[in-house]
């Protein structure tokens, strides 16, 4: 069965279709939630777009450092579109997590983005927010360069 409700996701993969793979996926796992080859799957199409949207999130930030000219070893806040790269990369994270929790490379990722982002794991509308308000210990950040 599970061949058959994950040949469209493998054929999608393979055309470089990624967010159809995405889609195809997820309904094959809302449809199978107890298959461990859809689950399996699931959790690498997920790890696949963590990756992908992790490192957006650092290069935006890199990005960022560079034209606000922001020091070594300064801390500064994350602009807002900073700080929703990496609510992203996080949501995908956890995506890995829901399916496998104990995800060997989802955990590493997970524990990757904690340390490049402090405010991984609080509520992800608190950083898209957080520049409206006084910089807190969790919005600020000191680089060498994310």
């Amino acid at each position: 069965m599970a061949d058959d409700v994950l040949a469209p996701v493998k054929e999608a993969l393979e055309r470089r279709q990624t967010e159809e793979a995405r889609e195809l996926v997820d309904r094959a796992r809302r449809e199978h939630p107890d298959d461990p080859e859809v689950r399996e799957m699931y959790a690498a199409v997920h790890l696949a777009l963590a990756v992908r949207l992790s490192s957006r999130a650092r290069d935006l930030r890199r990005q960022e450092i560079v034209a606000r000219e922001i020091p070594y070893d300064v801390e500064f806040e994350d602009s807002p579109e900073v700080a929703k790269a990496f609510d992203e990369a996080a949501a995908a994270i956890e995506e890995v997590l829901a399916a496998d929790p104990r995800h060997e490379k989802g955990l590493m990722m997970k524990a990757s983005l904690a340390f490049r982002s402090p405010g991984f794991g609080s509520e992800p509308s608190s950083q898209s927010t957080r520049s409206a308000r006084p910089i807190s210990p969790h919005s600020r950040h000191s680089h060498p360069r994310a």
